[in-house]
């Protein structure tokens, strides 16, 4: 992984745990594209080179990992570590999860996604968001371009 040879250890341990998830991920929701080359966009976003209609991110703090595929086209994920459970945690994640979809990561000021404090779900611009508290006691959510 080209990439990861210019981190910092412990950064490039993230971004190939990452990358393996990711991987796994994608053979299992389109098994030809499991090959295919990632590139990354002027902010980092992630995209297949062959696959330009199946929209793919990660996310990674710590230990935890997560990532998401969609055939339907751009999202985005945010995790935190999770040690920090708290309601601001849980907003971030929604709000970064937005501006990874729309490709404009922290660039895009997540701060500005309004996020109401106890939400589960949202628009913002073109976008849908969900935050997974019924799944994962961790701060985790996702984005997705509404259809």
């Amino acid at each position: 992984m080209s990439h990861a040879r210019h981190m910092l250890a412990w950064r490039a341990k993230e971004f190939l745990a990452g990358r393996a998830v990711l991987r796994a991920l994608i053979a299992h929701i389109e098994p030809n594209a499991a090959t295919a080359g990632i590139l990354l966009g002027p902010n980092g976003k992630p995209a297949l080179s062959e696959w330009p209609s199946l929209g793919i991110n990660v996310s990674h703090d710590g230990d935890v990992v997560a990532a998401c595929v969609s055939a339907q086209g751009p999202v985005g994920i945010d995790v935190q570590d999770p040690s920090d459970r708290t309601e601001a945690a849980w907003i971030w994640t929604a709000q970064e999860a937005c501006v990874k979809a729309e490709g404009s990561g922290i660039r895009g000021m997540p701060r500005t996604v309004d996020v109401r404090p106890y939400s589960t779900t949202g628009t913002w611009k073109a976008y849908r968001w969900l935050m997974l508290r019924h799944l994962s006691a961790i701060p985790l959510s996702c984005a997705w371009r509404q259809q």
